[in-house]
Order: C-alpha cells, then sequence, then structure tokens
C-alpha cells in the first residue's frame, strides 16, 4: 500500500498535466517519485541492518540544512492534503554528525505519516532543541493517536495499526529506528487521542568508532 499511494498520485497528476500543464503538477509528480525513491531505499537499508551491513557516511552539518531539504521535498505532499508544513529551527543553528541522505529518509517518514494521518487544514510541526551530546528533531501531528497498547510494536517491520491498514505507514517507522540506532540516537513516541510526536536524537560529537 505504501508504495501504490505514490505510484496512484504520479497517473493522476500526470492525466491532468495532459489538460494544464501546471507547474504544480509537474512539482507533484517529483514528490511522489522521491517517496517512491524513498521507500525503496528503506527496504534495501533494513535487509543491510538485519545482514549486520549498514555502512554510514557520516558529515557534521547543521541540522538547518536537513530541515531544508524535507521542506523542499514535503511541501508539494502537504499541499495535496491541506495541511500546513510549520518548521522551527534553532538560532543559531545546531551542528550535528549524521549520514544527510539517510536522515533526510527518517524525516520523510516521520513527516509523511503525519501529513498522512493529520486532518485537512491543520498542521504538521517539525521541532529542534539540543544539548551537550544530541541534537533532538520531534514531529508532531493532530492525527488520531495510536492506542497505548499498540505504541511497543509501532517499530516492528511492516507493522500498521489495524484501523489505518489502508492507508499505508507500514515501511517507515522500521527504518527510522533502525537508521537512528545506528547513528547511535534513539526515537521516541508519545501519542494522545488529539495528536502524535516523535522525536530521534543525533549526536553532536562523532561516535567513536565511526
Amino acid at each position: 500500500q505504501d508504495l501504490k499511494e505514490p505510484m496512484k498520485d504520479i497517473i493522476q497528476t500526470a492525466e491532468a498535466m495532459k489538460a494544464s500543464g501546471n507547474e504544480t503538477d509537474v512539482e507533484a509528480i517529483k514528490s511522489s517519485v522521491k517517496v517512491l525513491e524513498g521507500y525503496i531505499k528503506d527496504i534495501n537499508d533494513q535487509a543491510k541492518a538485519d545482514q549486520k551491513n549498514l555502512t554510514l557516511r557520516l558529515d557534521q552539518l547543521s541540522i538547518d540544512v536537513i530541515l531544508d531539504d524535507a521542506r523542499l521535498v514535503l511541501q508539494a505532499q502537504a499541499k495535496q492534503r491541506d495541511i500546513r508544513l510549520q518548521f522551527d529551527s534553532v538560532n543559531p543553528p545546531t551542528l550535528a554528525f549524521f549520514d544527510r541522505e539517510r536522515v533526510m529518509r527518517v524525516l520523510s517518514n516521520l513527516v509523511g505519516n503525519a501529513i498522512k494521518f493529520s486532518p485537512k487544514h491543520s498542521k504538521v510541526v517539525v521541532k529542534v532543541r539540543s544539548d551537550q551530546q544530541f541534537v533532538y528533531i520531534s514531529v508532531a501531528d493532530s492525527g488520531p493517536g495510536i492506542p497505548e497498547k499498540q505504541l511497543g510494536e509501532i517499530f516492528d517491520h511492516f507493522w500498521q495499526a489495524r484501523e489505518t491498514a489502508d492507508q499505508g505507514a507500514g515501511i517507515g517507522l522500521a527504518i527510522v529506528k533502525t537508521i537512528v540506532e545506528a547513528h547511535g540516537g534513539v526515537v521516541r513516541v508519545e501519542s494522545q487521542p488529539s495528536g502524535t510526536t516523535f522525536t530521534f536524537s543525533l549526536p553532536r560529537r562523532r561516535p567513536v568508532g565511526a
């Protein structure tokens, strides 16, 4: 289902372009293709991790770099669903050691899910905070929340809540946990009926042995 949805978006948008030639439609297609590419990479990375063969490329970068990447990639998806994206960075920008391409996929999965499960005309908020050891990035939505009894299962491979199984969200959370923990960080979730917040951490110092 995760793969089918962006494919459906591509087909529908391409059909609309025949008549309109609207630049917005072009950006929607690009966004859907990027989502598909991310899912394929997620599956490959999870297979590598299962075989203890996942290698990261760590660079010391500003967190704002990855927030800007996410904003560009996800804006079209949010607009399609009438969701407003709000990115709250910190000033001065905070540096961390991370694999830019893979952490981008972590954000894409978390923000993409938040968009998918939020009601129309609501907003998804991405916030950053830090301490001496880690930078913490949180993604909060206004969706229906996750039942407490299911919170312990959500990072399992291909897990889906029964109530929302037709909407996907089965691929992303397992690889989110895998990528974050490969960086030496952790990912946590807090959920209420008024919304869910995922928070993950990235190291401010190069991990030992990296």
